[in-house]
């Protein structure tokens, strides 16, 4: 069974290079390996599916600017003592 963060990760990548527009739920599951029935007891529909992709990307790029500040404030601190 494949779980939903491979669903996410491998949408995502299609999204990125193709777009949203161009890229059918048919896409996803050839790319995945699985049939649309067996998608679609994961994602509910298309429209769902972007908005997990989205909300993915979103939390990954708020956790990488919180490392980042967090990188940079140990830094200063460093600097200070």
């Amino acid at each position: 069974m494949i779980d939903e963060n491979t669903i996410i990760k491998k949408s995502y990548a299609l999204y990125s290079r193709y777009g949203i527009k161009r890229v059918s739920v048919d896409d996803v599951a050839f790319m995945l390996g699985i049939s649309k029935k067996t998608l679609y007891e994961n994602i509910i529909n298309k429209n769902i599916l972007i908005e997990k992709v989205v909300n993915k990307s979103l939390e990954e790029f708020s956790r990488k600017v919180n490392e980042s500040q967090s990188e940079d404030e140990d830094i200063f601190n460093n600097l200070c003592q």
